[in-house]
C-alpha cells in the first residue's frame, strides 16, 4: 500500500493477474506503481507512438489508480478515459495484458459515483 502522506495513500502499490496454466493457478508479472504518480501525469505521458512495454505500464498504472471507483473525481474519470482511449487507439502492439488493464479500468470507471460523470465530456470514443 502507498503510505500515508503520498499522493496515492491507501492504494495498492502493485497488482498481478491470476490465471490458470494447465489447471494450476499462477500469477502473471507484478505491475508496480509509483505512489506519487497521478492520472494527470500518465495522461501527459501517453503519446501516439507507445511501445508495448510503455503501453502496458501506463495501462496497468491507470488500472491501479482507478481501483477505488468511489474516490474518483470528474477529472480522474476524464483522464482515465482519455488514457485508455489513446492507448487502445494508437498502440501498435496491444497485448492481452494491455487490453485486460484497459477493460478493467473502464469497468471501474462505470462503477464510479454517477454524480462524478460530467454531463458533457471532452473525452470521445473513436
Amino acid at each position: 500500500m502507498c503510505l500515508p502522506g503520498t499522493t496515492n495513500s491507501g492504494i495498492s502499490r502493485a497488482s498481478a493477474r491470476c490465471f490458470y496454466n494447465n489447471g494450476n493457478p499462477k500469477f502473471d508479472s507484478i505491475e508496480k506503481i509509483e505512489c506519487e504518480l497521478t492520472l494527470e501525469n500518465i495522461r501527459a505521458n501517453v503519446t501516439v507512438s507507445l511501445g508495448a512495454v510503455e503501453a502496458q505500464q501506463l495501462a496497468s498504472s491507470t488500472q491501479i489508480l482507478t481501483s477505488r471507483p468511489e474516490q474518483l473525481t470528474t477529472s480522474n474519470i476524464t483522464s482515465a478515459a482519455l488514457i485508455v482511449n489513446t492507448i487502445l487507439s494508437n498502440s501498435i502492439n496491444i497485448t492481452e495484458g494491455i487490453a485486460e488493464a484497459a477493460v478493467t479500468t473502464i469497468s471501474q470507471l462505470l462503477t464510479a459515483d454517477p454524480q462524478q460523470f460530467p454531463e458533457q465530456s471532452s473525452a470521445t470514443v473513436r
